[in-house]
């Protein structure tokens, strides 16, 4: 299921470019993906590399695992939500995290045979 298209639509997110600046963009796109070779790079070029950091940086507590949460939970997983790792070359300063709870109890009457 991680092989998946995912789009979301968000243009407030994206920086402001002044009209010189588009005749540019190609410059500033290269510039975004030198020497990555990570799976984010796309991200990379429509929200920067700074918020990109901060969403790998982030520490999310989930409630519920049910089809919301199961679903949200991939969507974190395809952005790289709480995937920080401060190591020498990601670029993060601390380590991120989901912290996932589901007050569900499953019992073996409710598995099917």
């Amino acid at each position: 299921p991680m092989h998946q298209s995912f789009y979301y639509h968000a243009m407030e997110l994206l920086p402001a470019f002044t009209k010189d600046q588009f005749a540019d963009i190609d410059k500033h796109r290269s510039a975004l993906l030198l020497g990555t070779k990570d799976r984010y790079a796309g991200l990379r070029i429509c929200i920067g590399d700074h918020l990109l950091t901060a969403i790998k940086e982030a520490e999310v507590f989930v409630v519920g695992c049910g089809a919301i949460g199961c679903e949200l939970l991939k969507n974190y997983a395809m952005i790289g939500l709480g995937t920080g790792n401060p190591t020498e070359n990601s670029g993060c300063k601390k380590r991120g995290r989901i912290v996932i709870t589901d007050p569900c109890l499953l019992y073996t009457s409710d598995a099917a045979d």
